[in-house]
């Protein structure tokens, strides 16, 4: 059963930030800790490195056997869990990142040609990868550079691990696989919401309501709603939420502007409200992110 209709599966954990939704969880699981951890899913995707000893990884319906230098790709919204192996011990780690880490990167093209087919599922990249092929051992080098780097500086080497994740993706991608021969209807779905897209862009300092959104593109709002999520991986409230914080964060560092001001020019109409979003998005308040970052 697809875990959209398995929503007490759902992690709750969060993992990065709206700037940067990247996590790096370094494991050590003992064989006592059977299982090492239980079936759940989430937005992100998801890869796991094997360290030390050997793990059984099931995903969806599938169980592979991920041993010493080996790692699997588990796709957003994927149901997985994991447990020892002939009572090994295990050292692990898991790179967890949410489809928006591409989002400033890539313009919509590439992002209808990249990334929602996978998200999707139109394209399936290979689950487990094991370094017998050279591809393989491009992913595995890959992984092992981003998993060294230390995660409380992530966000200072924001550039170089965006750069590392657009060649991971690469490398996967070019050895997917099509589960259909015509793309055409990924194209279409992207591009339908382009223009809402541009408009929250235009307009994101005004109020904005879903009757509004779902009128661009000629659709109930329950239809609107459910093809943004299948899109871009976030509700259409989240995703202009999200817009907003990351754009208030350009006005804390290149503005003296008071906190109360930033919020109302970005199209919050409660400043609490928007403090509360910030912490929430970016796990700082805007006064700590200011200080941080400014540039006065």
């Amino acid at each position: 059963m697809s875990p959209l209709y398995n929503l007490h599966y759902k992690e709750q954990a969060k993992h990065g930030t709206s700037e940067l939704p990247v996590g790096l969880h370094h494991l050590t699981m003992t064989a006592e800790q059977d299982p090492f951890f239980y079936l759940h899913w989430h937005e992100e995707f998801e890869i796991f490195y094997i360290h030390q000893g050997a793990a059984l990884f099931t995903i969806e319906h599938e169980t592979h056997l991920v041993k010493k230098g080996e790692c699997v790709f588990v796709n957003s919204r994927q149901l997985h869990s994991a447990k020892p192996y002939q009572g090994q011990n295990c050292d692990f780690s898991a790179i967890v990142f949410h489809a928006t880490l591409f989002d400033d990167v890539m313009n919509h093209m590439l992002f209808s040609k990249y990334i929602y087919p996978i998200l999707s599922e139109l394209i399936i990249f290979p689950v487990h990868i094991e370094g017998t092929e050279p591809e393989h051992k491009r992913i595995l080098k890959l992984v092992t550079t981003i998993i060294t780097l230390p995660e409380e500086e992530l966000s200072q080497k924001e550039l170089l691990l965006k750069a590392k994740f657009l060649e991971l993706w690469h490398e996967f991608f070019s050895i997917a696989k099509n589960t259909e021969a015509n793309l055409s209807a990924t194209t279409y779905q992207h591009e339908r919401i382009v223009p809402i897209k541009e408009y929250i862009s235009r307009h994101y300092a005004e109020e904005i309501d879903l009757n509004t959104l779902s009128g661009l593109i000629s659709l109930s709002e329950g239809q609107f709603c459910r093809v943004f999520k299948e899109v871009i991986g976030l509700t259409p409230i989240a995703y202009v939420n999200r817009y907003r914080i990351l754009k208030s964060c350009e006005l804390l560092v290149n503005t003296n502007l008071r906190i109360a001001e930033i919020s109302s020019n970005v199209g919050f109409n409660n400043v609490s409200y928007y403090n509360r979003s910030f912490l929430e998005h970016l796990e700082c308040t805007p006064t700590q992110y200011r200080k941080r970052f400014w540039k006065h």
